[in-house]
């Protein structure tokens, strides 16, 4: 009889075993259905794991973002963010929801300490941050403002965006300025993003620029990109003066020592991204280059026995009315031009040729090529080297070697001139 009660007790333990597993293994598989339909399906992944904190924040956040013609029940999410707060007390998500909730009914103070809560609990928590950041902004707190815009940045980068709207007005006091500027001269992660946000508006065009000029003089200078970003932000707004302004402020001595009405007319160093600076690129029928030593010293251009329709090598510059004098100076090595290459002038709005060097072919040395012409009622204008080809054609392919030496445009009706 002992044997059968210790028989009958072991297939009790085996049952519970069993059932403990099972009921695990139902517990795991609805854990895992939840986690797999919290983002599309937030109530029903509730449903199978009323645990879930991601699956309740996604539901409170959809009722609040939904656009339903009735209003939303206020009530039953700040019930459910307080279910999820005594779930989860430290998930910082919940304190943010019911600071949302309090918000929308009205009841902005108990809000604001939602948002501090949630704050301290997370310091990085989104939704926190961006309402703590429009608060201080209303209330005038700027250096507070630009705090807390640094703490979401460094985090959620991407979020810029969702504060772009923004940011001229931030920067139009001066404490506002002063306030990104002593934030920026940390060099941030986020810094090049600000700059290209403010580069988009035409209202923060003039905040990035004196922005990039205040970082001139500092540990953390602005990078050619930034200043580039900046610059080209300019010249979409047709803001020709102020863009090249920008440019020359930027410059090291060094560089502005080569500046002119060309910019580094001579070659002597590497292009940067500035559209006031040699832009080039070889491409598969052309190898571009700013380099060399003599006779080979200047901007390079080896052709490749192909088509060579497209050409890269150009500068913006800002030319007022009057006449000019082009010179080019070039050497050539076995220089096969089917269709001709030459160097152009040209007027950006409207867009039309006001000069053209054409460069010769064959085999010389230091030759001078010359043209003159006027610029009228064109605000900028460009310098680049072009092909005479206007569709690839195996039948005209370009071959050997042009090295331009320099270039230079001088003021013929003025005593001012440059190279």
């Amino acid at each position: 009889m002992a044997t059968a009660s210790l028989k009958r007790n072991d297939r009790l333990g085996s049952i519970a075993i069993w059932s403990a597993a099972l009921v695990l293994c139902l517990l795991v598989l609805a854990d895992a259905l939840s986690r797999s339909a919290e983002t599309s399906a937030p109530p029903a992944a509730l449903r199978l794991n009323p645990w879930n904190a991601d699956a309740r924040v996604a539901s409170i956040s959809a009722g609040l973002t939904a656009q339903a013609s009735d209003p939303p029940d206020l009530g039953g999410m700040a019930a459910a963010a307080e279910r999820g707060l005594w779930i989860a007390p430290v998930d910082a998500r919940f304190r943010s929801l019911l600071g949302e909730v309090r918000q929308r009914q009205g009841d902005s103070a108990a809000a604001q300490q939602f948002f501090i809560d949630a704050q301290r609990v997370s310091p990085t928590e989104l939704h926190a941050l961006g309402q703590l950041i429009l608060a201080a902004g209303s209330r005038g707190d700027v250096a507070e403002a630009v705090r807390l815009l640094d703490v979401m940045l460094r985090r959620w980068p991407d979020e810029l965006k969702a504060v772009e709207p923004a940011l001229p007005d931030l920067l139009a006091s001066a404490e506002g300025q002063q306030a990104v500027l002593d934030v920026l001269r940390s060099d941030p992660p986020w810094r090049s993003r600000l700059l290209s946000a403010l580069a988009r508006s035409d209202a923060g065009l003039p905040p990035a620029s004196q922005l990039l000029l205040d970082l001139a003089g500092s540990a953390t200078p602005p990078t050619a990109g930034e200043i580039s970003t900046v610059v080209n932000g300019f010249l979409r707004a047709k803001r020709y003066d102020d863009a090249h302004r920008l440019f020359l402020l930027t410059l090291s001595e060094a560089d502005f020592a080569r500046t002119g009405l060309i910019h580094n007319g001579r070659f002597e160093v590497a292009a940067s991204p500035s559209p006031f600076n040699w832009q080039f690129a070889s491409t598969s029928a052309a190898e571009v280059r700013l380099d060399g030593a003599p006779p080979y010293a200047g901007a390079g251009v080896r052709f490749l026995n192909k088509p060579a329709r497209d050409i890269r090598l150009r500068q913006t510059i800002l030319l007022a009315p009057g006449r000019y004098r082009f010179s080019v100076d070039a050497s050539a090595v076995s220089l096969v031009i089917p269709r001709g290459i030459y160097w152009s002038v040209r007027c950006l709005a409207p867009s039309r040729e006001i000069a053209r060097v054409n460069i010769d072919p064959g085999t010389y040395r230091d030759r001078s090529l010359v043209t003159e012409f006027a610029v009228e009622d064109c605000a900028a204008q460009s310098v680049e080297l072009r092909s005479g080809l206007v569709a690839d054609s195996w039948v005209y392919r370009y071959s050997g070697r042009v090295t331009f030496h320099s270039l230079g445009i001088e003021r013929l009706d003025s005593a001012t001139s440059s190279n």
